[in-house]
């Protein structure tokens, strides 16, 4: 995982576990 990305969604308060699952699995499709 990107820090960057890390970074910012703990800054926006993202880290749910949930959360977190659904970015991943959205920056995989992305990339």
């Amino acid at each position: 995982m990107n820090v960057k990305l890390a970074k910012l969604f703990i800054e926006k308060g993202y880290l749910s576990l949930d959360n977190l699952k659904e970015a991943v699995e959205e920056q995989k499709s992305t990339n």
